[in-house]
């Protein structure tokens, strides 16, 4: 399912099967002011009031939030080109292998400094 709760000033189509209106729903509300703007033909938006999107363009996914969380039991990226993380500060939490499976096991105690390009074979 999905669930809701518009901004005030919202607009959309009120659907009440049978005149029952214990059972309407509301569909293609939307907020002007809110809209993501200058969309391509084709393209979808998920949108909040704060202005958190997921969009999807012509096969391309983008998020643009505060801040994003992922629960689950298991994560997998898998990329045919590059992959790439930018970040200020970056927190790897549990046993890392480079590699692959089976790849060679990452420990550092007591910390590390680098400079320059680290390369693991």
């Amino acid at each position: 399912g999905l669930s809701s709760v518009p901004p005030v000033g919202s607009v959309g189509l009120i659907f009440s099967p049978h005149g029952n209106r214990d059972q309407s729903f509301l569909l293609g509300y939307e907020h002007p002011q809110h809209r993501p703007k200058n969309m391509q033909p084709g393209s979808v938006a998920l949108y909040d009031a704060s202005g958190g999107v997921i969009s999807i363009v012509q096969k391309n996914i983008r998020m643009v939030a505060g801040s994003i969380e992922i629960e689950c039991t298991s994560f997998n990226v898998q990329s045919t080109g590059a992959a790439t993380i930018k970040a200020s500060n970056i927190l790897m939490d549990g046993q890392t292998a480079l590699g692959g499976e089976g790849g060679q096991p990452v420990e550092v105690g007591g910390g590390s400094t680098t400079a320059g390009k680290v390369t693991a074979v």
